[in-house]
């Protein structure tokens, strides 16, 4: 620790007349003198510390990388904490659209039923695509899967666009659904290494 160990003292009895005008008496410029001569010589053996050293050592370029690095993912951690809120909630929007539309499927709702009869694919495709539903709807909600399981449903929806221009029905549906798992493949696509898929561990 730097410190001054001279000291200018001053008495209220010596140094004020009438307690009220500064008057200093002259052994107190000998003692200020030597306190800011030990001032400026602190500042000057101190400058070396508070400037960059041209010639750093490995220490110090180790520490001050060190900081760099840390400095960008303290401010990126609020971003990337709300974004993957934000992909969660697509996850679970897609996985209870895409469970309930399977599920009309399977249980050979009317509609479903008189859709598949126009498609002309035969009622097996309808179960057929109301399992890739199901399966791609809960894997939206697992950590190893959901990447693969939104990417599954995206092609699924492409085919159903190209089924509702086919057969002259409205598309929106398929496309909020393909919307929302596209978000998902492209927010969660470094998730797509089989490190992650088959040992949860990220790159």
């Amino acid at each position: 620790m730097a410190t001054v160990r001279a000291q200018v003292a001053l008495s209220l009895f010596t140094e004020f007349e009438k307690f009220s005008s500064f008057r200093p008496s002259g052994h107190q410029r000998q003692d200020l003198d030597a306190t800011l001569d030990q001032i400026i010589s602190w500042s000057d053996t101190l400058r070396t510390i508070r400037e960059p050293s041209p010639n750093p050592s490995g220490f110090e370029r180790k520490s001050k990388n060190m900081v760099n690095e840390c400095e960008p993912t303290r401010a990126a951690e609020p971003t990337s904490k709300i974004w993957n809120g934000v992909l969660w909630g697509f996850q679970v929007l897609g996985a209870l659209s895409f469970v309930f539309a399977g599920y009309q499927k399977l249980s050979s709702a009317p509609d479903m039923v008189a859709l598949f009869t126009a498609i002309g694919a035969g009622q097996w495709f309808r179960f057929l695509t109301g399992t890739v539903e199901i399966l791609g709807g809960i894997a939206l909600l697992v950590p190893r899967l959901r990447v693969l399981g939104a990417a599954g449903l995206v092609c699924v929806m492409v085919g159903a666009l190209i089924t509702d221009f086919m057969i002259s029905i409205s598309p929106v549906s398929a496309l909020v659904e393909l919307a929302i798992t596209a978000v998902v493949v492209w927010g969660r696509r470094s998730e797509l290494t089989a490190e992650w898929i088959f040992f949860g561990r990220r790159n």
